[in-house]
């Protein structure tokens, strides 16, 4: 009697684990699933993405030579951008404006940085100089300059309202190039080296050097008040200075891999970063985390593991962030 009583109790607890790791189960994959599925399927390259400032729409670019401009609640496509592959060549980079009527895109052949309209859907500048691959891009503030960061070693500054070069400064084999959100400053790194270098945007003037990673700064970036310079390294470590160039000591670094991409969301309550495995084994991660002002990581929120993210962007309302793999985009939603 007792041993059946034993087996009905064994019963009953086997079906409660199975239900517990069934819900499990459920809650995960609706954690972590693409809250739409995939958006575009390209069979070529796809090399980056990048939200507009009014949340409508995402840019993308890809090694077929093309840019599209995609709806971000439908993933319908809006824009395709006229494009010469045999002129052009693939498409590595392509970010909208401050206010969302530009796309700036660059081009491997002839190392071709080219300034569309999207009204008129037209090309309207094309800015020639590198050497080679161009590896970063960002506006001014007001729009009235471009910055460009190159494999050659060069970064230039465009006056985009001239056409033409404004100068031109030398800085190693160049990783990543961004301006501070009032304009005044230009950061750059390279993968010559492990610092940031801070220059005067107006004169070209090297400002100072910031020190602190071990190995070279693939990614940086300014939270939205402009307060804070957060920087990822091959080294693992994800870094914040202070806008006045101060290392404020706090360092994280939750995998020995390499950091490919960290970005604050605009509201600066959530920290992403893509994590590449150095030996190619496993899926590359998005860890994201609920950050406090003040430099405070308070914990893990989730994380995202699908094959080789190639780029990330926060929605500027802070709910979405879009990832791009090699030849699909999703975007995730964020819930806080």
């Amino acid at each position: 009697m007792k041993f059946k009583s034993y087996f009905l109790y064994f019963t009953v607890l086997l079906s409660v684990l199975a239900l517990l790791s069934l819900l499990i189960g459920i809650v995960y994959y609706i954690a972590n699933k693409p809250i739409k599925a995939v958006i575009i399927d390209n069979p070529n390259f796809i090399s980056s993405v990048d939200f507009s400032s009014d949340g409508l729409h995402i840019a993308v670019s890809s090694y077929d030579g093309t840019v599209k401009v995609i709806d971000s609640k439908t993933g319908s496509l809006i824009k395709l951008l006229p494009y010469r592959y045999d002129e052009f060549g693939e498409a590595d980079l392509s970010i909208f404006s401050p206010d969302n009527s530009l796309i700036a895109s660059t081009h491997r052949k002839n190392n071709i940085i080219n300034i569309w309209d999207l009204k008129s859907n037209r090309l309207v500048m094309k800015l020639v100089g590198h050497n080679e691959e161009i590896t970063s891009i960002a506006f001014s503030p007001e729009m009235d300059l471009l910055v460009t960061g190159s494999l050659d070693g060069m970064i230039k500054v465009w006056d985009l309202l001239k056409n033409k070069e404004k100068f031109a400064l030398r800085d190693g084999r160049i990783k990543r190039v961004l301006f501070s959100k009032d304009g005044k400053i230009i950061l750059s790194t390279s993968v010559s080296s492990t610092n940031i270098t801070a220059w005067d945007a107006t004169t070209g003037k090297k400002l100072t050097v910031l020190e602190g990673h071990s190995g070279y700064i693939s990614t940086i970036d300014y939270n939205q008040s402009g307060t804070m310079i957060i920087s990822g390294s091959v080294d693992s470590d994800i870094r914040f200075w202070t806008a006045d160039f101060i290392n404020t000591g706090l360092v994280l670094q939750p995998l020995h891999d390499i950091v490919r991409k960290v970005t604050l969301s605009d509201d600066e309550k959530l920290l992403a970063c893509v994590y590449n495995d150095r030996n190619n084994l496993r899926e590359d991660r998005i860890f994201i985390w609920h950050f406090k002002p003040g430099f405070f990581i308070q914990s893990l929120k989730k994380e995202i593991k699908i094959p080789k993210f190639q780029a990330i962007d926060f929605s500027p309302d802070c709910k979405f962030l879009v990832g791009a793999t090699s030849n699909r985009v999703y975007i995730y939603q964020i819930v806080k």
